[in-house]
Order: C-alpha cells, then structure tokens, then sequence
C-alpha cells in the first residue's frame, strides 16, 4: 500500500508512523543478495508505484528531523528509509 504524498489524512499518518517504518526494517535486514532481487522485482513490478514510495520515504525522514533533530543519525527509522531508498535506486 504506497500512499500519495499529497494526502494528510490519518491513515497516511498511520502509514508512514507505523507501516512504512516496519517495512523499512524489515528491508533493512533482508541479506543484500535479498536487498537486490526485492530491487529487481520492485523495477519490474511496481513502476507505478515507486515514486509514491520515495515521497512516503521523504516524508518520514523529514517527520522524524521535525521531531528530533539531534538524534537524527542514530535514527533507526531513517537508517530503514534511507537503506529501503538505496534499494530502489540500484
């Protein structure tokens, strides 16, 4: 379920607080073989769909700036996004 940016109702804000950080991870451990074919088959797939993804992505990082600044490269929501966006872009 990839939502569009544009929208702020509060299934987006359940989206991108708890499933999307959740999927993030789950990616974030897959082995980099895995992380390499779910890119394959995102490509082949999901087209439609990937720029929804990047700008859900986008939103959670500067979501979770917003909210700690600081801490923002301990993060391990942003850790998960940024390794989910490395995987779309190879």
């Amino acid at each position: 379920m990839l939502l569009s940016a544009a929208s702020n109702s509060f299934a987006d804000l359940e989206y991108l607080e708890r499933s999307l950080p959740k999927l993030c991870h789950a990616t974030r451990i897959l082995p980099v073989a895995a992380q390499a074919r779910l890119g394959r088959i995102w490509a082949a797939h999901c087209k439609d769909q990937m720029q929804s993804l990047v700008q859900c992505c986008q939103q959670l990082i500067t979501l979770q700036v917003i909210l700690d600044e600081d801490t923002v490269q301990e993060n391990t929501d942003v850790i998960a996004v940024t390794r989910v966006l490395k995987v779309e872009y190879n």
